[in-house]
């Protein structure tokens, strides 16, 4: 399946356009797509979504996005000093929203 990368950043730039730490927001979202195609199309049957709930999908997908996506990496001087607490709370939230998302859209 193909998700559709502009429909998903142009809500997300619209979302936290202006915020705090804004383009590291839409680089973890960008990686999240990315993660989220990935699991989409995994030859080897991954996911089997056919007879599950939105949910349950939304859950298998999250676990798979991070467990892949590092989180650290957005937190270096490209994008500003971010404390870590600060840090994964916004992550948690920018990975939930687009996963969501994606769910509402494509399920």
């Amino acid at each position: 399946m193909r998700i559709n990368r502009d429909l998903i950043l142009g809500e997300i730039t619209e979302k936290y356009a202006g915020t705090a730490y804004s383009s590291a927001k839409i680089a973890l979202a960008y990686d999240c797509i990315f993660y989220a195609e990935e699991w989409f199309n995994n030859p080897t049957g991954y996911p089997i979504i056919e007879g599950q709930s939105k949910r349950k999908a939304g859950a298998e997908l999250k676990d798979y996005v991070y467990s892949r996506v590092r989180v650290n990496q957005y937190r270096n001087s490209t994008f500003g000093f971010i404390p870590s607490f600060i840090w994964w709370w916004i992550a948690r939230a920018v990975i939930t929203w687009v996963i969501n998302r994606i769910i509402e859209k494509y399920l």
